[in-house]
């Protein structure tokens, strides 16, 4: 496995996200709820203005999740970062388990750190968290309506890149 396929499969929570806003998780019904009022008219500045409200709509979805959850290693916090070599910054969610998994089998440099960390770690932080983003969601109202919204969010911004 790559690099990056492997990184990803820790680190990249949006892939959750779009898994149980599907409406996998609770059924149609979640699947046919929408947001009170999201306003989308089209155009590239609008563009831009929808992938800001599906970024903002996410870190919702991370706070709430965050919140809830008593295991800290699970928390999700955003990290404005620059890529080596680039002066341009961008916003990094993940797990804090990943920093920390860095850490333990190199240093924190993440490219050649990945390939150390043994697929069974990955695998098993990444399920953990799958399981509790699960859990939360059944039982908190709130959660649900934000990952709804944001799933909303998400299509039209995928549809509208088509355009």
């Amino acid at each position: 496995m790559t690099s990056f396929s492997r990184l990803s499969a820790f680190a990249t929570v949006p892939v959750l996200l779009a898994l149980m806003s599907a409406g996998q998780a609770f059924g149609a019904e979640a699947a046919t709820e929408t947001p009170e009022e999201i306003t989308i008219i089209g155009g590239k500045r609008d563009v831009f203005k929808l992938e800001e409200q599906t970024f903002q709509a996410e870190r919702l979805v991370y706070e709430r999740f965050s919140a809830l959850n008593e295991d800290q290693d699970y928390d999700i916090e955003c990290h404005h970062e620059k890529a080596t070599g680039s002066i341009l910054t961008r916003t990094n969610c993940r797990p804090n388990y990943v920093d920390e998994l860095l850490m333990t089998y190199g240093g924190g440099d993440r490219e050649e750190t990945v390939d150390t960390i043994p697929a069974a770690v990955i695998e098993g932080y990444a399920k953990k968290l799958q399981e509790l983003m699960l859990k939360y969601m059944a039982d908190d109202p709130a959660l649900r309506a934000a990952v709804q919204e944001h799933s909303v969010l998400a299509k039209r911004l995928s549809e509208s890149k088509k355009e």
